[in-house]
């Protein structure tokens, strides 16, 4: 499918959303990963195709799948935020925002704001 891809990069979109509802989990995964080679690329994808995704990932149990169709959707938003209904902008925004804090979190333990020994102790307990 990688070679395909190079060679035929719309005519693989079109493959590869064909199959993007396989069964198999393993399958399924490698497919979604070659998917998120597409948003790299800034193939475009349509807003229907987006919210099924969303509505996708949200069921989904399978947290390497989970994360995949996360990290397609981020890169979509990240090019097209009017693909996205109110409330999903909301998700991306909310999720943005845990980022920033757990950065903030471990910039201060780098700069030794929080003391890590007492992290220890809580993690013990």
């Amino acid at each position: 499918l990688e070679k395909y891809i190079e060679k035929y990069p719309e005519d693989a979109k079109k493959v590869l959303l064909r199959y993007k509802d396989i069964k198999i989990t393993k399958v399924k995964l490698n497919i979604w990963k070659l998917l998120n080679y597409y948003t790299e690329k800034q193939v475009d994808f349509d807003s229907d195709f987006c919210q099924k995704v969303f509505d996708e990932m949200l069921k989904t149990e399978e947290q390497l799948l989970q994360n995949q169709y996360q990290y397609f959707l981020e890169k979509c938003y990240s090019l097209n935020t009017d693909l996205f209904d109110d409330e999903q902008k909301k998700f991306f925004e909310n999720l943005e925002k845990k980022r920033e804090e757990q950065n903030d979190y471990f910039q201060d333990l780098m700069n030794r704001k929080i003391d890590i020994e007492m992290l220890f102790k809580d993690i013990k307990k």
